[in-house]
């Protein structure tokens, strides 16, 4: 995120971008304003004339890497910059002393000097977290199974889960990561049931038998391919797009982006934007102009 004052005169103003690939890209002025730009790989030329500030909001995955269970940030900043860590991350390596180091609730706030610059840390999953992760395994797993018609054996992973979920809720998390593991693993290992076999029948019944269960097979694989793509579609979603999502689901009808700032007062009005535009070129919602204001409806 950037923030660069400007002079009202200026017509332009060229910034180079942090990261190889950027995401989610948005500029506005300082009264929120959207701006008109260019890029060109990771420099970017921003119209300003008229404004005071220029504010640039974007994503990219490229600053990060992961070897095992160490996180690094790696970036070349041209001007001193500050990075706030994710929560439960403990700092085990700094390329350089700090300017100063602070928190923000359960997060870690480092600033640092211009330059290449190096951050090393390691993100502590406590066992409640590692719990819920393996309950929400082993709930995907059952799903699958039961999307795919493997019911043999599902009953005992689903008893399995059960339990795991109330160890969870007595804070009992070792036994519910155990029991949720062995619940997984159980609905990996569930099959088909075996089919019975059929009495002779004359071969104009058993043709037809044939077609009506290939059309069955055919229908079961076209909605187990959906159901597989809308759980990606929708984990590939931020937390604030499902809430955004969920927020649409549960009114029923189209509402405006008002009533969405509205719902969520603590979201920016930029970052609104972002996530209607981020749902809408997903195909999640619809937009339409209707008497100046956007109307945002599932799809």
């Amino acid at each position: 995120e950037y923030r660069i004052s400007v002079s009202p005169e200026t017509p332009s103003i060229s910034v180079s971008l942090l990261g190889s690939m950027i995401e989610d890209l948005i500029v506005t002025d300082e009264k929120d304003t959207l701006l008109d730009y260019t890029i060109n790989d990771s420099l970017i030329e921003i119209s300003t004339l008229g404004a005071t500030e220029a504010r640039i909001d974007y994503s990219t995955p490229t600053l990060t890497n992961k070897t095992g269970t160490l996180w690094t940030v790696s970036l070349t900043a041209p001007c001193n910059f500050t990075i706030t860590l994710p929560e439960n991350a403990t700092v085990v390596d700094l390329s350089d002393a700090p300017i100063s180091l602070t928190t923000q609730g359960e997060r870690l706030v480092i600033s640092m000097n211009a330059g290449s610059q190096e951050i090393s840390y390691l993100i502590q999953v406590s066992e409640a977290g590692s719990a819920a992760r393996s309950i929400g395994q082993a709930r995907e797993a059952i799903r699958l199974a039961e999307s795919e018609g493997r019911t043999e054996g599902l009953q005992e992973a689903e008893q399995l889960l059960s339990q795991a979920l109330d160890a969870y809720n007595k804070g009992q998390y070792a036994s519910a990561e155990s029991l949720a593991f062995q619940a997984r693993a159980r609905a990996d290992q569930a099959s088909t049931p075996a089919i019975s076999p059929t009495p002779p029948y004359t071969s104009l019944v058993l043709a037809a038998i044939f077609i009506v269960a290939l059309l069955s097979a055919a229908l079961i694989l076209r909605r187990t391919r959906r159901s597989r793509q809308a759980t990606k579609e929708e984990a590939a979603l931020h937390m604030d797009d499902l809430q955004v999502l969920n927020f649409l689901r549960e009114a029923g009808r189209p509402v405006t982006e008002s009533e969405i700032r509205e719902k969520f007062r603590e979201l920016p009005k930029t970052t609104v934007w972002r996530i209607v535009k981020r749902l809408e070129e997903r195909g999640f919602v619809e937009v339409r102009k209707v008497g100046g204001q956007n109307r945002i409806s599932l799809r």
